[in-house]
């Protein structure tokens, strides 16, 4: 059995070990950028993918470190590597169902999942509002100073097309607190797009 001071050491340092490679990763990726752009086309084409490259190397490396350290199961010896939210939520093995943490009381994992799901769209809603408010101020930048978006036009769409996610959150939950939103982000992109063809 496993206590939740155990657990919450394990899942301290993994999150201290993704901050680390994800920031070297990052780094390298804004290296890469900072050369690119100031040797020209000729030099940014192959920055790019090694960033990229860079990026997954890290991230590979990130997965076997996180699977050399992983928690198993001591009842069915289940790897816990990918689980461990839901062990501290529930304090049960996802595979067998055998409790392991000492402490707290046992959640379904229906449940938990459940209430997982709710604070996906409530985050999804947030962030649909952000991309919205994002969108419009785009929007109305480019109403004002079309010039602006000349080297760039696809500008005008990247927040548009994000708040689209706010049409689906409504689309799933079919609760009017989300339909302002949805309204808004299906009006919102068409507008983008004919500013983006008419620029």
């Amino acid at each position: 059995m496993f206590t939740e001071i155990q657990l919450r050491q394990h899942r301290s340092t993994r999150v201290k070990a993704a901050v680390t490679f994800l920031s070297c990763s990052l780094l390298l990726l804004l290296g890469d950028m900072l050369l690119g752009a100031a040797f020209g086309p000729p030099v940014a084409l192959p920055c790019l993918f090694s960033g990229f490259a860079g990026f997954l190397a890290t991230g590979f490396c990130l997965d076997r470190w996180n699977a050399r350290r992983a928690l198993n199961c001591p009842g069915c010896q289940a790897s816990l590597l990918h689980k461990m939210t839901q062990v501290m939520e529930t304090r049960i093995c996802p595979a067998c169902e055998g409790r392991i943490v000492e402490t707290g009381r046992t959640r379904s994992p229906k449940a938990v999942a459940r209430r997982n799901r709710q604070r996906v769209k409530r985050f999804l809603a947030a962030w649909s509002w952000l991309a919205i408010s994002l969108g419009i101020g785009v929007l109305l930048t480019w109403a004002c100073r079309p010039a602006a978006f000349q080297k760039c036009p696809q500008a005008l769409l990247q927040f548009p097309a994000m708040s689209l996610s706010a049409v689906w959150v409504y689309a799933s939950t079919r609760e009017r607190k989300y339909l302002p939103g949805a309204l808004i982000a299906a009006i919102l992109f068409p507008v983008s797009v004919v500013a983006y063809l008419w620029g």
